[in-house]
């Protein structure tokens, strides 16, 4: 019985590619590729002239893939260049523009044309309900909505230089690749700088910032040097409420993302994302502000600083109380509390202690220095000296 491998090593075929079993001719060229999924693609069949699907399979040894032309080249499609996919459309870019096909009726009509529009697509790909697509020429990066066929600039101001800033500020010196990452995130490749350049929301990234910021207002923690607002109780747990609602919010975009696209759960965290530990510690703090809040309401105490809970201060406190025993126990901890809040402050503060003396001081006088008259002096010792030995020396 011939196994699978044997036919591979048979046929010549290799197993990083997908082949076509059912094509007894040469195996078929693509001049463009669209991936809907693990299991199917569109592409641009340069070797029949024709749009086909490809549904692929893998057989435990390489992927076997089954080629069915769905409709044929219009006359105007010479350099393609990329295709994709969007809203039940297949949507084709060449040097002549771009083009929609139906795939319920496998009509062709032409949305963009480079001589009429001014615009040469490039690489296209698809973002929500628009097609992104570089332009060399212009230097630009387009969208074209598909619902209200618009065309506007995403990305560039036509300039050649490569500037980074805002989209429609930034400049490209040759856009060519183009991807798209979660609908928001895209990526570019200018061939010029050899780079890749990343477009994201801004206003999404200040707002996120602008919350985690909360917990830096809500301990009265400002840049060096300036100065700050002391923040109460009550407005730190506002502070640190603000930003667990917008990390929890950020938390569940993530787990839809990939629960939705089907992505691996490769970060860290039980639920996929890194978000998870950070949650749990801003969600601590908030728990432990709430505790605070009530013990000082029962007592009617407001002189307090949060800027004291910060993580020096604490490590500080914690080794200070801890230096000669590592584990005490609840009895020994209070006990030594007092003394551990003295130690500290003498620590933490600039202070000094001058002790003066006098004759009728308490403490006793240090006994005066000897002059060297009065130092006691030992006698010579007496060695005897021979007649002869004196007459040497």
């Amino acid at each position: 019985m011939t196994t699978v491998q044997e036919i591979y090593k048979e046929e010549g075929l290799e197993t990083n590619v997908i082949n076509f079993w059912d094509m007894s001719a040469q195996q078929p060229t693509f001049s463009a590729i669209c991936t809907i999924d693990k299991g199917l693609l569109y592409a641009a069949c340069s070797s029949i002239k024709s749009i086909v699907s490809v549904a692929m399979v893998y057989d435990g040894v390489g992927i076997k893939g089954a080629l069915q032309p769905l409709c044929s080249f219009n006359d105007t499609w010479k350099g393609f260049t990329s295709i994709c996919a969007v809203a039940g459309s297949l949507y084709v870019a060449s040097k002549f523009g771009m083009d929609k096909v139906c795939m319920n009726s496998w009509e062709i009509t032409n949305v963009l044309s480079s001589e009429r529009d001014e615009v040469w697509p490039y690489k296209i790909k698809r973002r929500q309900q628009c097609v992104l697509f570089t332009d060399p020429t212009n230097r630009m990066i387009y969208s074209y909505d598909t619902e209200s066929m618009r065309l506007i600039v995403f990305a560039g101001n036509g300039k050649e230089t490569s500037v980074d800033g805002p989209n429609l500020e930034a400049s490209f010196r040759q856009p060519c690749g183009i991807d798209v990452e979660f609908e928001n995130v895209v990526y570019v490749t200018d061939i010029m700088t050899h780079s890749i350049i990343l477009i994201t929301p801004l206003s999404e990234t200040i707002r996120f910032l602008r919350s985690i910021g909360c917990l830096y207002k809500a301990f009265s923690v400002d840049k060096k040097g300036e100065s700050y607002d002391r923040c109460n109780l009550k407005g730190a747990i506002e502070y640190v409420n603000t930003c667990l609602e917008t990390l929890q919010l950020n938390k569940r975009a993530i787990s839809a993302d990939v629960t939705c696209r089907k992505l691996p759960k490769t970060l860290n965290g039980p639920e996929g994302n890194v978000a998870n530990k950070t949650i749990g510690s801003v969600q601590m703090i908030l728990l432990e502000l709430k505790h605070l809040q009530e013990i000082l309401e029962t007592r009617c105490y407001t002189q307090y600083s949060l800027k004291s809970c910060m993580t020096l201060d604490v490590e500080h406190f914690h080794s200070t109380t801890h230096v000669k025993n590592t584990t005490m126990s609840m009895l020994q901890y209070c006990r030594s509390f007092g003394d551990c809040i003295k130690k500290s402050i003498k620590r933490l503060t600039t202070w000094s202690a001058h002790y003066f003396t006098s004759p009728k001081s308490w403490y006793p006088l240090p006994q005066g220095s000897l002059k060297l008259e009065d130092v006691p002096l030992r006698d010579p010792l007496h060695v005897a000296v021979s007649q002869k030995m004196s007459s040497v020396l």
